[in-house]
């Protein structure tokens, strides 16, 4: 996981903020071994790869800073509980369904709240996973869809995977006239699979999309988000972009991102 916690706040695993909130001290600073808390189960994790990459993990190959479950209590750190263990959403992944709707009505509404109350985080989010500069405005209709339709009571989202749920459940998005984030590795490669094979769209020096000056009849070109994969505790969506026109329709790019999680709370709004 990509997320710890220590004294019951939240915080995205870097260096940087893990020295920082522990200073260095026991109990989560153990001999070469480090510690904190999963913000779902309440069980004691351990950070991995915290000042070089020497940890390779069996399983998902995994080299880069990280955070595991540890299935131990840890002195000083949590009791261990197998039973929330098992039932962790961030263990124990729950690949999305949009058959599947859950009753839990608690749960449902404290998602809700959750959402209406980190509309911005999640609007900033969807920015970042996407690559698109899209107009808050625009983001904020699609929240609001969402919550409308209450796709917040489907099985498989936790207050972890929002933004990626929304994106899951909305429809292709139109992004003719988007700008793109160049600064980052997936914009870089939209960047350059549209300038390659797009039959109909350029990108300019604003990095906006716009129609090539060639092409006189309607065109479309969208992104969308699909095909959610639970694999070895790894989570990976497929994102998608293609165009439409002239009676056909083009692939430009099928990328599989692996996600993240993402922290949002009840307490503040839109903080």
């Amino acid at each position: 996981m990509d997320i710890f916690s220590i004294a019951g706040i939240s915080y995205y695993l870097t260096k940087e903020t893990y020295i920082k909130v522990t200073n260095k001290k026991e109990p989560y600073f153990q001999g070469k071994s480090y510690f904190a808390i999963c913000p779902c189960c309440g069980n004691p994790i351990q950070i991995i790869n915290l000042f070089r990459e020497e940890y390779e993990e069996n399983i998902t190959k995994r080299r880069r800073l990280h955070a595991r479950h540890i299935p131990r209590s840890i002195l000083g750190i949590a009791e261990y509980n197998e039973e929330k263990y098992h039932s962790c959403e961030l263990h124990n992944p729950v690949a999305f369904d949009l058959k599947k709707i859950g009753n839990n009505s608690r749960k449902n509404e404290e998602l809700k709240e959750l959402i209406e109350k980190n509309k911005k985080k999640i609007i900033y989010a969807i920015k970042a996973i996407t690559s698109f500069y899209f107009k808050n405005e625009r983001l904020e209709k699609i929240i609001n869809s969402f919550l409308e339709n209450k796709n917040y009571c489907y099985t498989y989202i936790n207050r972890f995977n929002i933004p990626y749920v929304i994106l899951y459940t909305e429809k292709s998005i139109n992004i003719y006239g988007q700008i793109l984030n160049i600064d980052n590795e997936l914009g870089q490669e939209i960047y350059s699979s549209i300038e390659r094979k797009s039959d109909f769209f350029t990108i300019n020096e604003e990095k906006k999309i716009l129609k090539r000056e060639d092409v006189s009849f309607f065109s479309k070109i969208f992104l969308m988000i699909h095909e959610h994969r639970v694999s070895n505790g790894k989570q990976t969506v497929s994102l998608k972009i293609f165009e439409e026109g002239n009676n056909k329709e083009n692939i430009i790019l099928e990328r599989t991102i692996t996600m993240t999680e993402f922290i949002y709370k009840l307490g503040e709004k839109n903080d």
